[in-house]
């Protein structure tokens, strides 16, 4: 009986055609049906997944491009070359698959994955593959020690000279952008140098001093606050990296005046740094418009200026320059309610305080994700807060934990050292979410420089040598000693940054791409071509 799977050198099937490459062995296959390769993409899906998963991300996708037409696998097994089955291309794309290893790959592993994408049930298929591929490339080159490489941007966006305001990445895809006293505006990451941005909304009055993005299936709500004392709430549909829908556009929901510096949004609640009428912190009610403000706590004695908030199931955390304080919702909501309408201000005091380390001033505050840190109990309020000690020029990381009874004047907190500035002089910082990675624009050398950072693997560990725990390291652009920097954008659990200069340009890097996918330094644009306007 004749081995469908015996090889022929005479054949007219010889696998020279395909293959060039000496080293190979060239076999073919008599001709058959194919029915032994098929018949492993006809098992069931929940085996195939159980196969599939067991596999490395890299041999996944490996094993999808060599079930596609025409594609052969060369595999020096027994002699024999197999072409591999093109339904095991649809295997490689079940979405219970991708599930399967974005929990294996980088949530069990606490690699950085986006808020905005969880739970996995409101994200597309595709989109969960791609942050796994990204989570996965970055999680190789952040890790800790990594090789420092100077590394060019892979794109500018230019506007007018000083028009760049606030600017936000959106789920590792879109940018937004300010234009002082003009616009904002939508930029697409995914696709392609495009010149213009695919969406724009004008009518902002002022300059914008605070916002809250929310995430939907399909959709952004955005609340703006601006120095008029004007708060915009707007919407716009943004789909996810990977994923295809109708333009971008924006939605007017409301708007309101007398408050400004936006801090935070949540559950109904919104702080602001200031009224029209008041300088004092304030929470309001967004359904009744109904407001109190903050008061002193008694380790303060008067209200300090706000850096950050967070609004938390049963508490709102005031971040200051030199104490955290922390309020009782439920207080506050009593306020609103049955305090004494008589009073024109009706005022809560904070219940708990806490110094920062040593009794140093903080400033570069940045509330991070707390998912990161310790388990999560339930019935606990939790806090992770991303400091900058002045006096001791160190970046740490601390978190804090409060009892379930908002009464309770007892909490927890503890301080992970993450870098060490040594020389450099930070002008300023941009935290990822989870507070594993960071941007800093610091002056060195009398030019601007970005530095990404990445945190130490054992937080316990001494204050690090920062330039242990720095990926990567680039000019903010080409003769940067001309430009000045203006802001900055970071998604980093996708790995996409964006620089904002007063020239008007923006430098946009993917740390997801290798170099050859950046311009290379000697294609970098000087700075007096971009300002004669030859970058589209």
């Amino acid at each position: 009986m004749t081995d469908p799977f015996e090889v022929s050198r005479d054949s007219d099937t010889s696998l020279a055609a395909h293959d060039t490459t000496p080293e190979v062995p060239t076999f073919a296959l008599l001709p058959g049906d194919g029915s032994i390769p098929s018949a492993l993409a006809t098992l069931p899906d929940d085996i195939l997944v159980a196969i599939l998963g067991s596999l490395d991300i890299r041999d996944v996708i490996a094993l999808r491009r060599v079930s596609l037409p025409g594609a052969w696998s060369y595999q020096a097994l027994t002699g024999l070359v197999f072409q591999v089955s093109r339904g095991l291309d649809r295997a490689t794309k079940l979405r219970s698959l991708w599930v399967l290893l974005a929990h294996r790959e980088v949530l069990d592993r606490q690699l950085p994955w986006p808020s905005y994408a969880l739970p996995l049930t409101i994200v597309p298929t595709k989109t969960i593959e791609e942050y796994v591929l990204r989570a996965t490339k970055l999680g190789r080159q952040w890790a800790p020690g990594a090789e420092s490489q100077l590394r060019p941007f892979s794109r500018c966006i230019v506007r007018p000279p000083n028009s760049i305001g606030w600017l936000r990445v959106v789920k590792g895809r879109w940018l937004i952008l300010e234009l002082i006293g003009k616009q904002l505006e939508v930029w697409d990451l995914q696709n392609g140098q495009g010149s213009e941005p695919v969406a724009s909304c004008r009518g902002l009055k002022g300059i914008i001093d605070g916002s809250c993005i929310t995430f939907g299936e399909s959709s952004v709500t955005i609340i703006l606050s601006t120095s008029s004392y004007v708060t915009n709430h707007l919407n716009i549909n943004l789909p996810y990296l990977g994923d295809t829908m109708l333009p971008p556009n924006f939605t007017l929901l409301d708007n309101f005046e007398g408050y400004s510096g936006l801090l935070d949004v949540q559950a109904g609640l919104a702080v602001f740094s200031r009224s029209i009428s008041d300088i004092r912190p304030l929470v309001r009610d967004m359904r009744t418009g109904s407001i109190v403000y903050f008061g002193s706590s008694d380790a303060t004695q008067k209200p300090q200026r706000l850096l950050s908030a967070r609004i938390l199931q049963e508490y709102i955390v005031l971040i200051g320059p030199w104490t955290i304080e922390i309020y009782s919702i439920a207080k506050i909501l009593s306020l609103m309610l049955y305090g004494d309408n008589h009073t024109p201000c009706k005022v809560a005091h904070a219940s708990q305080s806490l110094g920062y380390p040593g009794g140093h001033m903080a400033n570069h505050v940045t509330v991070l994700d707390p998912s990161t840190g310790p388990s999560y109990k339930k019935g606990e309020s939790e806090v992770c807060v991303g400091i900058y000690v002045n006096w001791t020029a160190k970046w740490m990381r601390l978190h804090i934990r409060l009892g379930s009874n908002s009464d309770s004047s007892t909490f927890t907190s503890s301080v992970h050292p993450l870098f060490h500035t040594m020389e450099f002089r930070t002008i300023a910082c941009c935290w990822g979410e989870s507070g594993q990675r960071m941007l800093l624009a610091v002056c060195h050398r009398a030019r601007i420089q970005v530095i990404c950072g990445v945190a130490p693997s054992n937080p316990d560990l001494p204050y690090p040598d920062f330039d242990d725990h720095v990926a990567f390291k680039w000019d903010a652009a080409p003769d940067g000693e001309k430009d000045l920097f203006a802001g900055f954008a970071f998604d980093e659990a996708t790995g996409i940054c964006a620089v904002a200069t007063s020239s008007g340009r923006i430098w946009i890097d993917d740390f997801s791409k290798p170099f050859s996918a950046c311009w290379g330094s000697e294609d970098n644009l000087s700075w007096a071509e971009v300002r004669c306007g030859s970058v589209p």
